[in-house]
């Protein structure tokens, strides 16, 4: 089993999530907890983003826990950081995320961070691309 280097940390890139390092297990990771949303809050946090760290594969869901999301921006800049802040990426370095496997939707994001290395010092920028897919199609009157 791989050792987790890292701690759950509240990160933002303007919206904050708590991100939950795993080793192993991100297919077993669900929120069960009734109330979540106020345990989120205790900490600072609006969402969790659970993020198995040898694959950099994520999972994110509402906070009741029923609805998973398939490619979710707003967490990649975090866990970008995150990974940055930490020396498991480099500044500069192109990530790449995985989500949406468990859905049958798989998705990547990219994320490239500006700024210090690991080195405590402050990021000065963090960029999320990707690429969309129409699933569907409609008219409102």
């Amino acid at each position: 089993m791989i050792s987790i280097p890292t701690p759950l940390e509240v990160v933002s890139t303007g919206l904050p999530y708590l991100l939950v390092p795993l080793a192993s297990g991100l297919e077993r990771a669900a929120i069960v907890q009734p109330g979540f949303e106020e345990l989120l809050a205790s900490v600072g946090a609006k969402f969790v983003y659970v993020l198995h760290l040898p694959t950099r594969e994520g999972r994110t869901w509402d906070n009741d826990g029923r609805v998973e999301d398939v490619a979710t921006g707003s967490a990649a800049g975090p866990v970008g950081a995150y990974l940055v802040r930490h020396g498991l990426a480099s500044a500069e370095e192109e990530i790449t995320l995985e989500q949406g496997r468990f859905l049958g939707r798989p998705s990547q994001l990219r994320v490239r961070v500006e700024g210090a290395d690991g080195d405590g010092g402050e990021i000065a920028a963090v960029y999320v691309t990707g690429d969309a897919r129409m699933v569907a199609r409609g008219v409102f009157e």
